[in-house]
């Protein structure tokens, strides 16, 4: 009798011991923990590498132990809003429907934003933005590029006495890699002649080829405008036609949306010889010389984070939407294929009092919102299909396949060490496949669909078996309806303006 009295005692103060921890755990977890989200715009998995390159990221590769490293994560998609739009909804772009500028997700579809919200949390969208790259229209705040120059090295200002997520989204590495600071001279010793220095030489030099080569943008009413307020001088007309691209808000936009990003291509291109391997050299170090801007920054942000005492209160996440090649394939930038540069990115989670972990498994962008709401102790909603990351049973039943869709007609997806790129056109003649064994051929460069039918069948096979399980949500945008026909062909076909 006293044994039976004795180990009934013992469980009971076992339930209650573990009952107090659990309960302590869960305080100490998820009350107080808010969330920042750092977006970093056409980030390459390969450049954050504290293995391989130390040097380009010191800041982070001095705290890489705090943070879970995804080093197999993958994007769906090569272009920044879709990618956005699948990260805060864990769902495939043909899901959410987002495959460019124009459109936003559908109100009724469910998103992390909108989660955290109803558990809380205030919501904070920060960055360079403008309105172009808001997939979301949910936040409680909106803070574009002057209130992001602020605060991105005190982002401890911005959190509230309640749990707050932070969205912050930076195009500081996008095209064409340089750095705002008019003082900055460039002394690499193969820079092409006449480079431009600086965003500000960049400019002076996209006014005049804009002028001369895009006549047409020219005689748009609010360019006309802008040259007469000026007294017919053409000073800055490239930086008041970049901010009409940007602006889902005004109209005249869409009557540059053939040209928007072709300014500020073939201005960067007219100093760059694609043939020239020191030009390409070049652009990977300007590339890279952003990257060692932006690693500093975060250094400065964290640093912020844990001098206030915020640090061990925050799950704090670097992620990108997609990478960026550098001729690989015969393109400088992104926005042209479904190739491993532009898919593998970046993804680092930090979560306080946990140790980190390298995790090698294939992984993907709709496993963020899902892994990063656990991490919260928040449920996740059934229509997010992503995994929860952070649990060890999601590894047990390893997935093998990743999709990526660059929009409605183009698509890839990869099964073990298979990748399969297809591009669907109206015209027969025009479709196109590509199969690649990225175990031998990592870099993609033969193309082995024409012996290997069987296998092609295979991957459309379960591409299709995928994607048509998948419910589709209503993106919409009244300005996109009153594109022209060719004009939203040229969105598809390019994905920027």
């Amino acid at each position: 009798m006293k044994k039976r009295k004795l180990l009934t005692a013992l469980i009971i103060v076992t339930i209650g011991i573990a009952t107090a921890f659990l309960y302590f755990f869960k305080q100490k977890a998820y009350d107080n923990y808010n969330l920042v989200v750092f977006d970093a715009d056409v980030f390459r998995a390969d450049r954050l590498d504290c293995e391989n390159y130390p040097e380009v990221t010191p800041n982070l590769c001095k705290i890489e132990d705090e943070f879970f490293k995804f080093n197999n994560h993958h994007s769906h998609t090569d272009l920044t809003k879709p990618g956005i739009s699948s990260f805060l909804t864990s769902s495939y772009p043909s899901t959410h429907g987002v495959f460019n500028e124009f459109l936003f997700l559908d109100k009724k579809q469910p998103s992390i934003v909108n989660i955290l919200k109803e558990n809380g949390y205030h919501t904070i969208v920060s960055g360079e933005f403008e309105n172009r790259q808001l997939s979301s229209d949910n936040y409680d705040e909106k803070l574009g590029v002057k209130a992001y120059k602020k605060y991105k090295l005190n982002i401890t200002d911005l959190i509230r006495k309640k749990p707050t997520f932070i969205f912050i989204y930076t195009g500081d590495l996008h095209y064409p890699y340089l750095f705002r600071d008019s003082a900055t001279i460039i002394t690499h010793p193969k820079k092409p002649i006449n480079f431009p220095n600086n965003m500000k030489e960049f400019g002076e030099s996209a006014d005049k080829f804009l002028v001369k080569k895009y006549s047409n943008v020219v005689e748009n009413s609010a360019i006309k405008e802008f040259i007469k307020n000026q007294n017919g001088l053409t000073e800055g007309v490239y930086g008041y036609f970049s901010s009409l691209c940007r602006s889902t808000d005004i109209e005249d936009k869409i009557i540059n949306v053939d040209t928007c990003w072709q300014v500020v291509e073939k201005t960067f291109e007219q100093y760059i010889d694609k043939d020239n391997p020191d030009h390409i050299e070049f652009v990977k170090y300007l590339y890279q010389e952003q990257i060692k801007q932006m690693d500093r920054k975060l250094g400065q942000m964290i640093k912020g984070l844990k001098s206030d005492s915020l640090w061990d209160k925050t799950v704090f996440v670097i992620r990108s939407d997609h990478g960026e090649e550098f001729m690989e394939h015969g393109f400088i930038g992104h926005s042209n294929n479904l190739y491993q540069e532009l898919l593998r990115v970046p993804f680092w989670i930090h979560i306080p009092h946990q140790k980190g972990k390298i995790i090698d498994d294939l992984t993907q962008t709709i496993d963020e919102a899902p892994t990063l709401l656990n991490a919260l102790g928040i449920k996740p909603h059934p229509l997010m299909i992503g995994r929860n990351l952070l649990n060890p049973d999601t590894y047990e039943n390893q997935i093998d396949f990743n999709i990526a869709q660059k929009m409605k007609s183009v698509f890839s997806i990869r099964v073990a060490d298979y990748k399969l790129i297809y591009a669907y056109s109206d015209e027969a003649s025009d479709n196109y496949y590509e199969l690649y064994n990225l175990k031998d051929d990592p870099g993609e460069e033969n193309n082995i669909v024409e012996e290997n039918q069987e296998i092609k069948e295979k991957l459309l096979s379960k591409y299709y078996s995928i994607i048509n399980q998948q419910p589709h949500f209503e993106s919409l945008n009244e300005l996109f309806e009153k594109l022209t026909d060719d004009q939203k062909d040229n969105l598809y076909k390019d994905g920027y303006f």
